[in-house]
């Protein structure tokens, strides 16, 4: 009985190995993901936010790549620092197939959209 056991256990780890998808090995790379500066519009919000801008478009600007931002109490966007939302698009270059990790950070929330795709929420 515990050898009928024990070939249980071996067969039930084979098809546990067999199924279960394993990710590719992450491998730094000397390849630079391209990014373009982000095209940003700037709403000045009425209501709480639901899943479609609901704002008032207040204009446009650029934003460089990378950027980190903290208006606080600072002027944002057109004299305002407050009830603020943007979109903001760029094209991203990756030069090789593999994994990319983006990184978000938000004090109020985000969205990151890959092609139309919602791949990244919190907030």
């Amino acid at each position: 009985m515990n050898v009928f056991k024990a070939g249980l256990l071996i067969l039930m780890l084979g098809i546990a190995i067999a199924v279960i998808p394993f990710r590719e090995e992450m491998v730094q790379t000397e390849h630079l993901v391209q990014i373009s500066n982000w095209t940003a519009s700037w709403y000045l919000l009425t209501i709480e936010p639901t899943e479609e801008f609901t704002g008032v478009f207040l204009g446009n600007s650029t934003l460089e790549p990378l950027f980190m931002y903290d208006w606080g109490d600072k002027d944002a966007f057109g004299g305002v620092h407050d009830h603020l939302e943007f979109i903001a698009k760029a094209d991203i270059d990756v030069p090789i197939d593999g994994y990319v990790k983006f990184e978000i950070l938000s004090g109020d929330g985000a969205r990151l959209y890959i092609d139309g795709d919602l791949v990244i929420e919190f907030g």
